[in-house]
């Protein structure tokens, strides 16, 4: 098993690394034009390499470990944002999915918090920027 890195500087280049990777991986699994796989492939290929040095393994090692990963990269955590106003409405948005309403939200992005990640899909989703205050609830969808 690797050796994480414990500085603070080294932490940051591995998550950027970590965010570089799940860039890849997802352009590689959108992209439909061979130059567009070919550009995605190298981020991967730089992402594995920084990776690699940054806790003293073998590039080709590190590939492999990541090779089983594919879809859009993200941890799989749906968050959402209620957004009200000064008397009291909540804001709702159309779901690209089902066309119905509901407040925004959408699958986290890797490298972020989750209130990073709840005001970035409100003002992706509603074009507006939100304070987030406060984590109202954390469910798993597999234990209800």
């Amino acid at each position: 098993m690797p050796t994480l890195p414990t500085d603070q500087q080294a932490r940051s280049r591995l998550d950027q690394a970590r965010r570089l990777l799940a860039t890849a991986q997802t352009g590689l699994h959108y992209a439909t034009g061979s130059f567009d796989k070919e550009r995605y492939q190298e981020i991967a290929s730089i992402a594995h390499h920084q990776i690699a040095e940054l806790v003293s393994m073998d590039t080709g090692k590190v590939a492999e470990l990541f090779a089983l990963e594919s879809g859009y990269a993200n941890p799989k955590l749906d968050v959402r944002c209620a957004v009200f106003d000064e008397v009291g409405r909540i804001l709702l948005v159309r779901e690209a999915a089902d066309g119905l309403r509901s407040i925004p939200g959408g699958w986290a992005d890797v490298g972020l918090s989750p209130p990073e990640n709840a005001a970035k899909e409100a003002r992706e989703e509603s074009g507006y920027t939100v304070r987030i205050e406060r984590l109202l609830a954390a469910g798993d969808m597999n234990n209800n």
